[in-house]
């Protein structure tokens, strides 16, 4: 996935816990820590771009990783579908927005418009819906939304 076409926020968790949540991290705070043991500006930078292309640096005890935010151009859903689910221009915002009545992890996904009907009817063969903001108050009896700040990031 391109740099040009996607912005990143940066995480991060102890090496040692791979159960814990990501956190938020800035990317000068992981230039910083990573620089320590990659000091040359040309390979960080590598591990930069490797980074958005879905790979993750350690150091100091740390795992970092870099996840893209939707473009403004991509349209929003939340689904019930896992991201085994998801293809061309899809990119899941947050992992954790919700749940169904059945205890199904409700997610926020960005989806391009090129692709935007091919992949809500790609969730819709697995039987979960892509259900748009404007349309989540209709769900209010089956799924239980999480509030924005309790949101697991991807």
């Amino acid at each position: 996935m391109p740099a040009t076409t996607h912005e990143y926020r940066y995480e991060t968790r102890p090496v040692t816990t791979t159960t814990a949540p990501w956190a938020p991290v800035s990317e000068e705070l992981v230039c910083e820590i990573l620089s320590q043991e990659t000091p040359d500006p040309r390979e960080l930078n590598d591990i930069l771009i490797e980074m958005r292309k879905g790979a993750e640096a350690d150091a100091d005890g740390m795992v970092f990783r870099a996840v893209p935010v939707a473009p403004r151009k991509d349209r929003v859903v939340y689904t019930t579908a896992t991201a085994v689910y998801d293809g061309f221009g899809t990119v899941t915002l947050a992992e954790n927005v919700g749940t169904d009545r059945r205890g199904c992890t409700i997610r926020k996904v960005g989806i391009s418009p090129e692709h935007w009907e091919w992949q809500t009817q790609r969730y819709g063969s697995g039987m979960h819906a892509a259900v748009e903001e404007s349309e989540i108050e209709q769900y209010k009896d089956i799924w239980t939304m999480v509030t924005p700040n309790q949101e697991n990031r991807p």
